[in-house]
C-alpha cells in the first residue's frame, strides 16, 4: 500500500496510485537514450536494448563483441563502435575481457521499469 503525504501540512494527501509496465519500453529507453548522445539507427537501438535486457543483478554485461555480436546478430564492429561511444559517455566501463559494468543509474537491471502514475483530488500538491 502506498500513500502520499504532504510534506507541509504532514497529512495524507487523496490519490490513486496505477504502476504500469509500457509495452516495448526497453526499446523506446534505448531509443531515447541513444537519441540524448546523438546517436541513431536500428542497430545501436537494439545494441542498447540488449544491455537493459541482459544487464545482472550486478550491473555487469557478459561476452566479448564477437559474442555479443553473435546474440544481436550484429557485427562486432557495430558493437564495438558503441561500446566505446558508452564509454565515452560514461554509461559503461569495462571490468576485464568480457566483462562490462554497466552505470546503474541508466541500465536499471533486466529491463525492470515500471512507469507510476499518481492521479489526486487534491489540487496544488506538487509530487
Amino acid at each position: 500500500m502506498y500513500k502520499l503525504i504532504n510534506t507541509e501540512t504532514n497529512k495524507e494527501v487523496l490519490s490513486n496510485i496505477f504502476i504500469h509496465k509500457i509495452k516495448n519500453f526497453q526499446f523506446e529507453y534505448a531509443k531515447a537514450l541513444c537519441n540524448s548522445l546523438g546517436i541513431d539507427g536500428d542497430r545501436n537501438y537494439k545494441i542498447v536494448e540488449y544491455l537493459l535486457n541482459n544487464v545482472d543483478k550486478d550491473y555487469r554485461i557478459h561476452g566479448t563483441y564477437i559474442s555479443l555480436a553473435h546474440d544481436m546478430r550484429l557485427s562486432a564492429a557495430s558493437v564495438a563502435v558503441m561500446f566505446r561511444t558508452l564509454r565515452d559517455n560514461d554509461l559503461i566501463s569495462k571490468v576485464r575481457n568480457g566483462c562490462y559494468l554497466l552505470d546503474k543509474e541508466i541500465f536499471p537491471v533486466n529491463g525492470a521499469v515500471s512507469v507510476v502514475v499518481i492521479k489526486s483530488d487534491q489540487k496544488g500538491v506538487i509530487l
